[in-house]
């Protein structure tokens, strides 16, 4: 019996020349691109002292665009603005007289006793018997408020100097007379019956008394005293408020 013998023989040949030569080239460009950067960090790190890592630069403030205006603070004291107070005039003009009207100054209630009466001639046959016959009598007791002023328009001698006024005003004069029928009574009438003409007689008396009480308060010292002097007052009242400090008035006198 023949001993079969298995035999396994390696046919494949060894690494070619051509490959290994290829390998150490690309081994050499390795190197060759390698060992200068190698040689670099070996220098840094045996050769140049370590220096410290610098901290962190803070945060920088962003910057204002060229139209930003930082806000300004103003001072409390400077928000008090005073009053400026607004000079008088050299001259203060003085009011336009004309265009004003009576003053009225002092008003009083007063009364007086008015008596009415008519009279006619009494004929008979065309003979004249009696003349100037009484036929109608009124006894009248009248009340009434009398008003007592002065004619602003009347104003004369008007000087100005600064703050100086001086003038000269009219005397006073009653301005207005009202009657007052619920205390006015009448204490006794007559009538002839056959000749009387009383008809409008109470009328009569009436302006009668208009008449008769403002003439007693003209003719009267005591109340026209003290209606100029109350026109005095007022009107110099009236002066310093549009802002003169001193006014000087006069009367008129009277006319005689």
């Amino acid at each position: 019996m023949k001993r079969l013998e298995l035999r396994t023989d390696n046919t494949a040949p060894s690494s070619s020349p051509v490959k290994l030569g290829l390998a150490v080239l690309i081994a050499v460009i390795f190197v060759a691109l390698v060992a200068p950067f190698a040689m670099r960090q070996m220098k840094t790190v045996l050769f140049e002292p370590t220096q410290a890592t610098p901290p962190p630069e803070s945060e920088p403030w962003p910057t204002p665009p060229a139209t930003y205006a930082p806000p300004t603070v103003v001072a409390a004291a400077s928000l008090r603005t005073d009053p400026t107070p607004t000079p008088l005039p050299t001259a203060i003009p003085a009011p336009v007289w004309r265009e004003l009207n009576y003053l009225t100054t002092v008003e009083f209630t007063t009364s007086s006793v008015v008596t009415t009466q008519r009279t006619a001639n009494l004929e008979l046959g065309g003979v004249r018997l009696m003349d100037n016959l009484v036929t109608d009598r009124l006894l009248l007791k009248a009340v009434g408020r009398v008003q007592l002023g002065v004619n602003l328009g009347q104003v004369s001698q008007v000087k100005v100097t600064g703050k100086k006024i001086s003038l000269r005003l009219p005397i006073p004069e009653v301005t207005s007379v009202e009657l007052l029928p619920e205390q006015s009574q009448i204490f006794d009438s007559v009538q002839v019956w056959f000749l009387s003409q009383y008809k409008g007689m109470e009328t009569e008396a009436l302006q009668q008394a208009r008449k008769q009480l403002g003439d007693e308060v003209a003719d009267n010292p005591s109340m026209m005293e003290m209606a100029s002097e109350m026109a005095r007052l007022q009107l110099t009242e009236f002066l310093r408020k549009t802002g003169f400090e001193t006014v000087e008035i006069t009367f008129q006198e009277p006319q005689r």
